[in-house]
């Protein structure tokens, strides 16, 4: 039981600062909190729409995480959630990542 409870405590934690990274890029638009590269050729009139999104992909792993804390204290397979939601966040991260930031190309 008590390896549980580190589990979870750790998956806890980091939901926690997904969910928090993630509010903190949707409601205040800090984009800072990403690495430079992965904002470097997004439009300066897109990149609060840009951010918005990654805050939300965020919030919803975040919450993946921390569901999938609470579900392994009661099942032992509890951190599939966790596995599953972070392909989901990979998955929509590089969407958005092909969609936002492909490099402006000079026409001849």
């Amino acid at each position: 039981m008590r390896g549980e409870l580190v589990i979870s405590s750790l998956l806890s934690m980091t939901g926690i600062a997904f969910v928090l990274l993630g509010i903190l890029m949707w409601r205040k638009d800090k984009i800072e909190l990403l690495h430079y590269y992965h904002y470097k050729n997004v439009s300066k009139e897109e990149r609060q729409h840009y951010v918005k999104i990654v805050g939300k992909i965020y919030i919803f792993s975040g919450g993946s995480f921390i569901l999938s804390a609470i579900a392994f204290l009661f099942w032992k397979y509890g951190w599939i959630i966790s596995v599953i939601g972070f392909i989901m966040f990979l998955i929509r991260m590089s969407h958005i990542q092909n969609r936002f930031n492909k490099p402006k190309r000079n026409k001849l």
